[in-house]
């Protein structure tokens, strides 16, 4: 009889094990897991070529933007022809092929941004582009038509004809203040005659010259160009940094780093220059003033993407992540401190603005593994002032370089909550590491 009883118990056993592993299989049946190496991807291509996602904390710091900064245009092509050059075989060869494209002039102001907006001396009109072969040497890409997704170089940018005064601006008149009347700088100054070009000048784009389908022939040029866009880069490295102001909304020089947001605190406002509050997700117009395409890089406020880490270092604290610049809480943290009547709230609002990672104070179940940035509903001795310090000092969250010491910090770059292995939703955090 024991051994009956037995043979029952271990059948049940086995039994319900198996009835429980096809529920859990059959109840995963739809759902679907998001590869790691997919999720990968997508933030390196945030990185690299930026987002227009307000939810992530590194809008406004992808490394083209670095690079080529905000004033590129985006324009559709209304016509094209092309320039054959006769040459007796110089070393090394010269371009056969220059292609002229004119574009529409109304499709410019899709691509504008405040940088040349209305009262800038390159653009005193609206929607006017800036000077002539400001462009020239730029990158030019190409959609549509049969050099879809190929890129050139601008020889020429000619956004505007001379007037039939045969003088640029106002006639006889020194409209933007330079010393000279009528000058190339004064092209389409309100009130001028002059008239718009529309035009590029480029070459490199690749034709098979063998197919008859696909060579770029004077009779062929325009078909091959129809219902093609084409998008400029920016000057590299041309940029002032975030926060600068060349002209105020009436074209006023001011060519300062005075571009401010105001925050309300509960003991007054205080005025925060935006170059020196980064977490551009919060203030995400700050992104069109200025550019971060500046002609150097360090790892500051400019350049958030950049780490710093030295040879021989030991501690968390030598370390300057990337996406987090330990001086400017420091500095904005003790300004803030001297007011003895500033409350946590106020601590916490101000730190929002600068710090790219998510905090506790709003995100109370979060550790990312790192004690130091632990909320007092799971760390009785954490206060907003320590975890403040620890902003400041370290410990960071991530060992990107695996050399046994956190170097990098979580960042939120606005990717949806997702299904793991397991069939549970988790949020996808990220920690980037460019030296």
């Amino acid at each position: 009889m024991l051994v009956l009883f037995a043979i029952l118990g271990v059948g049940y056993a086995i039994f319900a094990g198996q009835y429980r592993r096809a529920a859990v299989a059959f109840s995963r049946a739809g759902q679907q897991e998001d590869p790691p190496m997919e999720l990968l991807d997508s933030a390196m291509y945030d990185l690299v070529r930026g987002t227009n996602d307000v939810d992530s904390s590194i809008v406004g710091h992808d490394l083209l933007g670095d690079v080529y900064g905000n004033d590129w245009f985006l324009a559709s092509v209304s016509g094209a022809s092309l320039v054959t050059i006769p040459q007796a075989s110089p070393n090394p060869p010269l371009p056969t092929e220059i292609v002229v494209l004119n574009y529409n002039a109304s499709s410019w102001g899709s691509g504008a941004t405040r940088r040349f907006d209305s009262g800038h001396p390159f653009f005193p009109a609206t929607n006017q582009p800036p000077d002539a072969d400001y462009y020239a040497g730029c990158v030019v890409t190409i959609f549509g038509g049969i050099f879809d997704q190929q890129s050139a170089r601008i020889l020429r940018f000619r956004p505007w004809n001379v007037g039939q005064d045969g003088g640029w601006g106002v006639y006889n008149s020194d409209d933007d203040g330079d010393g000279a009347v009528d000058n190339l700088s004064e092209a389409g100054w309100p009130g001028s005659d002059d008239v718009r070009g529309d035009q590029i000048v480029l070459t490199g784009l690749k034709t098979d010259s063998t197919d008859a389908a696909n060579a770029l022939t004077v009779t062929n040029v325009n078909s091959a160009f129809a219902g093609a866009r084409f998008r400029i880069n920016g000057r590299p490295f041309n940029g002032p940094g975030y926060g600068y102001q060349d002209y105020d909304s009436s074209g006023n020089r001011v060519g300062n780093l005075n571009d401010a947001i105001t925050l309300n605190l509960s003991t007054g406002s205080l005025s925060m220059p935006v170059i020196l509050t980064p977490n551009y997700s919060l203030n995400p117009s700050a992104v069109a003033n200025g550019a971060s395409d500046e002609s150097h890089d360090v790892p500051d406020y400019n350049d958030m993407f950049l780490a710093y880490i030295f040879d021989g270092v030991t501690s968390s604290g030598e370390i300057i992540p990337s996406f987090h610049r330990p001086e400017l809480i420091n500095y904005w943290f003790s300004r803030i401190a001297r007011n003895t009547s500033i409350t946590d709230f106020d601590k916490q609002a101000v730190m929002n603005r600068i710090v790219l990672r998510p905090m506790p104070w709003r995100h109370p179940y979060f550790t990312g593994g790192n004690l130091a940035m632990t909320s007092s509903v799971l760390n009785p001795a954490a206060t907003t002032d320590s975890i403040i310090n620890a902003l400041v000092n370290g410990p960071w969250d991530v060992d990107n370089d695996n050399d046994g010491i956190a170097d990098s910090i979580w960042l939120d770059l606005g990717f949806s909550a997702r299904s793991n292995s397991r069939g549970n939703l988790v949020k996808p955090l990220f920690a980037i590491l460019c030296q």
